[in-house]
């Protein structure tokens, strides 16, 4: 299984477009942080509907 890659709420907001490509071409996937606290992920729409 791949290990998601941690990313701030404020570095998601700044790098959104950048997130979205590495997760569409390297199938990449991401949590997002708030203060250090999980609270949403980023991933392909594959692994979503698998």
């Amino acid at each position: 299984m791949r290990k998601p890659t941690p990313v701030s709420i404020s570095q998601a907001r700044r790098e959104l477009a950048e997130l979205l490509r590495r997760v569409r071409d390297n199938n990449q996937l991401f949590v997002i942080r708030r203060q250090g606290t999980p609270m949403a992920v980023l991933l392909g729409i594959e692994d979503f509907e698998d």
